[in-house]
């Protein structure tokens, strides 16, 4: 069974779901009594994005996205990868995922994907809640966390929306903490327009180039997830990503979680299908997502600083694709 829309994280099991009163008090105390169910789909503009879900026995299979984007001929697009904000933390460094999206807003060939991550998630009565490093704002409004978390992220991803930017979004770990809100369902829900939700992992088929009649189209195929973890060390995160290789066909892989950011254009080598025997050469792209997230700041130690977590890369990196000459380059993106 099909379906050109999306669950929240309970999905298809939402009848079935019998609450408890303990699991009454819990959403009571996150939601506060104004919530909107994210359950309901929401109003998507399907020349632009269709997302199609397949159930088997009530369990979501994977999902798979269609972007599409006006480019130049060459099919030449921007793909930016948005990671881990943990939004609702004192270390989160706003300034600048803001100058990040704006610069993205800004982009007439861009795509974005964000992979997870939106709050820490960690409210009263969670493993590891820490009321020294959560944002007072956040604090202020404990018994309406979720709804106080939506508004502020809504506020964070308009840009793109206004722009008409596609935006497809992963849910990642923290963000699950929360997952009997469907937390980051119920913001695309809020956005519409061009954001599509991509639960814990899919596909994203994007295609470009000229799209009048008998102009020339062009697709890349991106794998999406959260991912898992690495390691404190470069070179565990890097084998982490190689792996996705071993059982993903696609152009590009892209993962958050490590909060260290990293892109590596790898060559891939093969021959023609048909025609002449000639050897083809191919980028295939892996793509650690940028973390928005300090290591350290005045006055508060966290999870990493507890944990013995080094630093991360904070360069903030894109790829610029040309579909039509079968190239990629990466870019480092720099603050005005």
């Amino acid at each position: 069974m099909a379906f050109n829309s999306y669950y929240g994280v309970l999905g298809a099991n939402m009848q079935q779901w019998q609450p408890t009163q303990q699991d009454m008090k819990s959403l009571q105390f996150v939601l506060g009594t104004n919530w909107q169910s994210p359950f309901m789909p929401p109003v998507v503009d399907k020349t632009v994005i269709t997302v199609e879900c397949e159930w088997t026995k009530q369990e979501l299979s994977m999902v798979l996205v269609d972007v599409e984007r006006k480019t130049p001929a060459s099919g030449a697009f921007r793909l930016y990868a948005i990671g881990d904000m943990h939004s609702d933390r004192k270390e989160f460094d706003e300034a600048r995922f803001k100058a990040y999206i704006k610069h993205i807003a800004q982009d007439e060939a861009s795509v974005a994907i964000f992979v997870g991550d939106l709050l820490e998630g960690r409210i009263p009565g969670r493993k590891h809640f820490d009321v020294d490093v959560v944002r007072p704002d956040f604090l202020m409004n404990l018994k309406q966390y979720v709804n106080h978390g939506l508004d502020v992220l809504e506020e964070y991803f308009k840009p793109l929306i206004e722009a008409g930017v596609p935006i497809v979004f992963v849910s990642g770990n923290h963000d699950e903490y929360l997952e009997e809100v469907g937390l980051t369902a119920g913001l695309v829900q809020r956005l519409g327009g061009t954001a599509a939700y991509l639960g814990g992992e899919g596909f994203v088929r994007v295609r470009t180039g000229n799209f009048r009649k008998g102009g020339g189209l062009y697709t890349t195929s991106i794998y999406a997830t959260h991912g898992t973890g690495g390691g404190k060390r470069p070179g565990s995160k890097v084998n982490a990503m190689q792996d996705y290789f071993e059982c993903i066909d696609a152009d590009v892989v892209i993962a958050g979680h490590v909060h260290d950011g990293d892109i590596r254009i790898i060559p891939a080598y093969g021959i023609q299908r048909s025609g002449t025997l000639d050897l083809v050469e191919s980028p295939r792209v892996a793509y650690r997502a940028p973390s928005f997230v300090k290591r350290s700041i005045p006055g508060v130690v966290g999870y990493q600083g507890r944990k013995g977590y080094p630093s991360g890369d904070e360069g903030l990196m894109y790829v610029q694709f040309t579909p039509q000459h079968k190239k990629a380059i990466r870019i480092e993106f720099e603050e005005d």
